[in-house]
């Protein structure tokens, strides 16, 4: 299992506007204003860490481009 991992406010901001993750959606179907988006993101990370800490391996994707990501992850499932 691979863990790609990246902070709160990187994922609120790769994520803003989208309607299709029910789970940061406000209680009327419409996408959660970008403070209250970090900070569903920040409580779903809490609830899941333990889970993702069991990956084998994690890659860090806050700040890289696609192309970056895909070398660290090549990289990972190498070793």
């Amino acid at each position: 299992m691979l863990y790609l991992r990246a902070t709160p406010e990187a994922l609120a901001a790769r994520l803003v506007g989208d309607t299709t993750r029910p789970l940061l959606l406000d209680s009327e179907g419409q996408s959660l204003a970008p403070d209250a988006l970090k900070t569903r993101l920040e409580t779903l990370l809490a609830v899941r860490q333990a889970a993702y800490y069991e990956a084998d391996a994690t890659v860090e994707t806050t700040g890289r481009t696609p192309a970056e990501v895909l070398e660290a992850v090549m990289f990972a499932l190498r070793r």
